[in-house]
């Protein structure tokens, strides 16, 4: 099947959905020579991470997107630095991505290190084919915005320039945005997370352990919630801040493919039933307590659809095992043992996550 065929059923409308074609992980070890990740597609965001660390005691998760560009450099998760211009990814290209040659900057951007015993590393790839420009005024938006979007996916990535007040943000998007992720690219502050299981006035950062707290007026002054249409920022550093970018990544459920969620810890294992698929992505946090982002995958599994196998998002460790305490895939949703880790299961606390067939 064609690259071209294949995105034309990615983008067919209901039951037309090929979750291979929207989102994939791969995974490659580093060789010190200029080459091409194979995906699938051409993604729009990236979103890269070394596994074992090699050369290094720790490796940033770096993301890319087609909306700033390569040349924009990155941003990274488990930090509050603005976007920084390096040359880790080289270009976005119709069967995957580019990865420069040699070991560059092993500490921060690094992705493609064969010295030694070689890096080993893992990107989580997303699709979102179609470009628009919406300009204040319109779909409800107070300011304009740059979008890439996946509407049949439920995913957008979108960029703005803060007001320094209360706004309007247009999201491209067809149904109301259930997890919002924003990070300031001329800001040194946190990523600033939504989710639409978290309590109203409160929000998550991305870029850490932090139990929910109250965001002020990161989300508006009054706070608001996404709409169908738009979501809200404020006039805070982490959002709103008057002539600076941010970039926005957006998500909302899709039956059979992506579920935003929650599900409530036990004293015993945990069963979620109602994701409404068999996932190969999870990123999962603890709501009320501290506890990182952690994400598991089919693809760095232990066979099957088990997987010990963690990345915590907001941490420049290496992966790391718990071996039996992990998280396994069914065909409806996924398990996890008694006695797992905290960051998935604590009695009588509420768990939020992201589910991506």
């Amino acid at each position: 099947m064609s690259l071209g065929k294949k995105k034309m059923l990615s983008q067919g409308g209901a039951g037309a959905l090929v979750p291979s074609d929207n989102f994939n992980t791969v995974l490659w070890t580093g060789n010190n020579t200029a080459r091409t990740i194979p995906v699938g597609f051409q993604p729009d965001l990236i979103w890269l991470k070394n596994r074992n660390n090699n050369g290094n005691s720790s490796h940033r998760h770096l993301w890319y997107d087609s909306v700033r560009g390569v040349s924009a450099g990155y941003i990274h998760s488990d930090g509050t630095s603005i976007q920084e211009a390096y040359p880790a990814v080289t270009g976005f290209v119709s069967t995957g991505f580019s990865l420069g040659g040699g070991s560059v900057g092993t500490a921060d951007a690094g992705m493609n290190d064969g010295s030694g015993s070689g890096g080993t590393y893992v990107g989580w790839c997303w699709y979102a084919p179609t470009s628009e420009t919406n300009n204040a005024g319109s779909n409800g938006a107070t300011i304009a915005s740059t979008i890439k979007k996946n509407i049949d996916a439920g995913f957008s990535i979108v960029k703005y320039e803060g007001t320094g007040a209360t706004a309007t943000v247009s999201h491209g998007l067809s149904s109301i945005v259930e997890l919002l992720i924003v990070k300031g690219l001329e800001t040194t502050n946190d990523w600033s997370v939504l989710h639409k299981d978290g309590t109203n006035g409160e929000f998550l950062q991305l870029n850490g352990f932090a139990a929910e707290s109250g965001c002020g007026s990161i989300f508006g002054s009054p706070f608001a919630r996404p709409t169908d249409s738009v979501f809200t920022i404020g006039n805070t550093g982490e959002t709103g801040t008057n002539g600076k970018d941010y970039i926005a990544y957006c998500f909302h459920s899709v039956a059979g493919y992506q579920k935003v969620s929650k599900y409530n810890g036990t004293s015993g294992s945990v069963t979620v039933s109602d994701v409404g698929f068999q996932p190969r992505w999870i990123m999962i946090k603890r709501r009320d307590g501290a506890a990182d982002w952690e994400i598991v995958d089919s693809v760095r599994g232990d066979g099957g659809f088990n997987t010990a196998k963690f990345l915590e998002a907001g941490n420049t460790g290496a992966e790391f095992s718990q071996n039996g305490y992990g998280v396994t895939f069914t065909s409806t949703g996924f398990t996890i043992p008694s006695g797992a880790r905290e960051g998935l299961n604590v009695n009588g606390e509420v768990f939020i996550y992201l589910a991506i067939a």
